[in-house]
């Protein structure tokens, strides 16, 4: 009996360190990794191009974050960036996003700051389902708040960037775990590229018909389940269909993606998997990274019980609308 308390005991002292260091250390504590990506229609111009990819930033108020938010500027900063792009729930909360916007808009990139919205800031989550709160936000007010601090929100809207006489074609697609994304649309109208990025919030856009036409897919969500085990990957990922998808550098078919950790959280721990300032770095060469499944030429879409109509803005163009798909990344 003594030893089996013993070992009780050790068990409960062991998760509370790790709780306590997962939470005040890890999850504070950002990482700049610097990651060769290497695409065989890589324009000449373009090479050594530096992106500087973040994500799931979920800013909110409190004097325990803002260390956490000043330490991923300087990150970001200090890799001197020819774009940054972040991919989605900038904000804990769309009613938050004017906190994001203050943090985003110290980050820095020759090229400019281009963000999409993800599920948090479209307020589509199992949380505020389960709470009984309402579910959408207005994307144009999300804009005029970035804007003003100098970050481009891109939703379901393309936009070419010319650098070294190459132009290089951005696809801000709408989130498809809130079910807003509309790629194919979108390609019916987009400006020709040579070279083609898409920045989404959810890595499940590799199921979606027309992502082929992608050199590069910048995403998050995931947080890489926020723990990570040696040699195994994520504990758990929110991905429709594979956990492999959940985090990396990754090969889909020809088609390249990062998938990024993230800087902020849903629940405050990490475990192995400390905040991610991705450098991205662009060289020619063959596709390489983590294999995944290929993409479905189309995957039936799912609408849980929780989903409702979202708001939508009367301007002209993209916004949000349609029935949301609710997820808790």
């Amino acid at each position: 009996m003594i030893i089996i308390a013993i070992i009780l005991w050790a068990i409960v002292i062991l998760g509370a360190v790790a709780v306590v260091y997962g939470s005040v250390v890890e999850a504070r504590r950002v990482q700049t990794d610097r990651l060769e990506v290497r695409l065989p229609r890589l324009p000449v111009g373009l090479e050594g191009l530096r992106i500087v990819h973040i994500g799931d930033t979920h800013c909110k108020p409190g004097r325990f974050y803002e260390p956490l938010f000043r330490r991923m500027v300087e990150a970001v900063n200090a890799a001197e960036a020819d774009l940054v792009l972040v991919s989605g729930d900038l904000a804990a909360g769309g009613e938050n996003t004017p906190i994001a916007a203050r943090w985003l808009g110290q980050c820095r990139g020759r090229l400019g700051v281009y963000a999409v919205p993800g599920n948090h800031d479209l307020n589509v989550t199992m949380e505020r389902w389960l709470m009984g709160l309402g579910q959408g936000f207005d994307v144009e007010e999300e804009r005029r708040w970035l804007a003003e601090a100098g970050v481009t929100l891109l939703h379901n809207e393309s936009v070419v960037i010319e650098h070294q006489g190459v132009r290089i074609l951005l696809l801000g697609v709408g989130d498809v775990s809130s079910g807003v994304d509309d790629l194919e649309e979108m390609l019916k109208s987009a400006p020709e590229g040579d070279f083609t990025i898409l920045l989404t919030h959810s890595p499940d856009i590799l199921d979606q018909p027309g992502v082929e036409v992608a050199d590069l897919v910048l995403c998050g969500h995931t947080h890489a389940g926020q723990m990570m085990l040696p040699g195994l990957g994520p504990v758990w990922s929110p991905v429709w269909r594979v956990r492999s998808r959940g985090v990396g550098l990754l090969a889909a078919g020809d088609v390249v993606v990062h998938v990024t950790r993230g800087i902020g959280t849903s629940w405050p721990v990490r475990l192995g998997c400390p905040p991610q300032v991705a450098v991205l770095e662009l060289a020619r060469g063959p596709v390489e990274g983590k294999s995944v499944p290929p993409t479905l030429a189309h995957r039936p879409r799912s609408k849980p019980p929780q989903a409702e109509k979202l708001e939508t803005s009367d301007r002209k163009g993209p916004s949000v609308g349609g029935e949301g798909l609710c997820c808790g990344g």
